[in-house]
């Protein structure tokens, strides 16, 4: 029994394979049976008989095992509630987009919330054009497939951190900061096109989703919110963080001009955020 005992006290592998996240779930409550056995055994030896008999009041047992099974059919219905939701997410040039300044939306007391996301997202298509639209959104999501794993689901770290998802980002950084080097005339743009609420939503060119009562009810897009989304969104472009590396990707994404402008674009949003009494 001591190697069914080693086994077990090694502890799950962090989930990655299918079946992961259940051995992680199961071997707790297989650890404590051989706890069980070994406390029951004489010297290491235990009769089948007396086996089954204690597997039986095991399975039974309320308390701590009762918790632990529970807290095991939760884990299982928020994996697969976590798996059927990455399924359905198609967009994954929007996610790479978004990824800078997402956990601003995970913060109330600043009015950013995720029902902006659709008029971002149209207000980059309209800066980078239709036909450099589709090509980055092919790209990412071809980017996207690569980090597939073996139970279906992307894993999104990878993909976020993978340099040729970065370079995309880069793309979409240098295009928005070219479309703003008249930066008010193009904020008052921007801010009109993030307060509009019309009363559907895009699917494609010839496909359109009539939009709830709530998704019509989308609040307010302020200056503040604007500039601390771009905050964000540049964060990765402060000069006094690049390395050498960083620097030579971000030429990569935008000739050599690049660093340049994106500090013009960073100078801005610094400026705003002071003058809207925001730190810079």
């Amino acid at each position: 029994m001591s190697d069914l005992k080693s086994a077990a006290q090694a502890g799950p592998a962090a989930p990655s394979k299918p079946g992961d996240r259940c051995r992680a779930n199961w071997e707790p409550a297989l650890r404590n049976f051989i706890t069980v056995l070994d406390r029951a055994s004489s010297n290491g030896a235990i009769a089948m008989e007396q086996v089954h008999r204690l597997a039986q009041a095991f399975l039974k047992a309320q308390g701590p095992m009762a918790e632990l099974f529970a807290r095991s059919e939760n884990s299982c219905r928020q994996a697969f509630a976590e798996a059927d939701l990455a399924r359905k997410r198609q967009d994954h040039f929007g996610r790479l987009i978004a990824h800078p300044f997402a956990t601003l939306f995970d913060h109330a007391g600043n009015g950013l919330e995720r029902r902006h996301l659709p008029l971002f997202f149209g207000a980059v298509k309209m800066i980078l054009g239709d036909e450099m639209y589709a090509d980055l959104r092919t790209r990412a999501k071809l980017i996207a497939e690569t980090h597939r794993g073996e139970d279906g689901t992307i894993h999104w770290d990878g993909f976020h951190n993978d340099r040729r998802a970065v370079l995309i980002l880069d793309r979409v950084r240098l295009a928005l900061a070219k479309s703003f080097k008249r930066f008010e005339a193009r904020k008052d743009w921007f801010l009109l096109v993030m307060n509009q609420n019309p009363g559907s939503v895009s699917l494609a060119s010839n496909a359109f989703v009539a939009k709830s009562a709530e998704e019509r009810d989308t609040p307010k897009f302020t200056e503040r919110h604007m500039m601390l989304m771009f905050e964000a969104l540049y964060a990765d472009c402060d000069p006094k963080a690049m390395g050498t590396e960083r620097r030579a990707n971000l030429a990569q994404a935008g000739g050599n001009d690049a660093e340049a402008l994106v500090g013009q674009m960073r100078h801005h949003i610094r400026m705003n955020l002071l003058r809207l009494g925001g730190a810079a």
